[in-house]
């Protein structure tokens, strides 16, 4: 679980160039981009020492993955540009909305743009967000006392307040359905597999992991471009539910938009 600095990066490149998205956005990516690569090395080199792969090996090769992923990237860019009709609007083909660079633009816009103070100052219209910050600085104080206080309370214990802040933040910008089924998956692994079979789990469980990721990854390639960019249709449910509700049309409002034409106070900062 990484805990980066996205949103701190943001409030404080607002802060320090007001009404200049562009600028933030530099900010944003040294400050975010930065420690997140870091924080994902770092997680690659844990799961490296329980695959028995070498520290200057695993450097290596994500060194040399990183230089050629980045040109692939580059080149897979521009050709998304230039040769999807209708690419990162409702009526792209083949779905390609761009929900994460939609919410990087909307970031932009709101810390950029419009800036924090004015959405977050005084007299803004979300300022009582900003006491988020005390509140998610305060919630670990009293689980510490608790699990001091009964050392022996596995459910306490357990309680990890960064954790439950942040795993909402991996759903965004999909819905749940994108990450629920990963949960079952995951409990039968952690927890059932590793307190029966630990010996199994010891020596299978990450490179495992590793293989589904893989597969995935592989699998979605050959039925992109195998199934899905000539047009060949599989209709079952399997491939018919993302058509349906919200997931076929996005940005679908989950309550009407007030009379007044928007959301907040009606007094102070529109």
């Amino acid at each position: 679980m990484q805990v980066t600095l996205n949103v701190l990066a943001e409030f404080c490149g607002g802060l320090l160039f007001p009404g200049n998205a562009l600028g933030m956005n530099m900010f944003k990516s040294y400050g975010y981009v930065t420690t997140s690569q870091a924080l994902t090395f770092a997680q690659d080199l844990k799961l490296g020492h329980y695959s028995k792969v070498p520290p200057r090996v695993m450097f290596a090769g994500q060194t040399i993955a990183t230089i050629v992923s980045t040109t692939v990237a580059m080149a897979l860019l521009n050709w998304q540009v230039t040769g999807i009709k209708g690419v990162c609007t409702p009526e792209a083909v083949a779905k390609f909305y761009c929900p994460g660079t939609a919410t990087f633009f909307t970031a932009s816009v709101i810390w950029g743009t419009l800036g924090p103070s004015r959405m977050y100052g005084p007299n803004g219209p979300y300022y009582v967000l900003i006491y988020g910050f005390l509140v998610g600085a305060f919630l670990p104080i009293p689980v510490y006392f608790l699990a001091k206080r009964w050392p022996d309370n596995k459910f306490i214990r357990s309680i990890h307040i960064p954790i439950l802040l942040s795993g909402g933040l991996n759903w965004a910008p999909l819905n749940l359905s994108h990450a629920w089924p990963a949960v079952p998956v995951a409990y039968f692994f952690q927890v059932y597999v590793r307190k029966h079979y630990l010996a199994w789990w010891q020596k299978y469980n990450y490179i495992l992991s590793t293989a589904f990721d893989c597969g995935v990854a592989i699998a979605a390639v050959v039925t992109f471009f195998a199934l899905q960019w000539p047009g060949v249709v599989i209709s079952w449910w399997g491939t018919n539910i993302v058509s349906v509700g919200a997931d076929a049309y996005p940005g679908t409002a989950l309550l009407d938009l007030p009379e007044g034409g928007y959301w907040g106070p009606s007094s102070g900062w529109h």
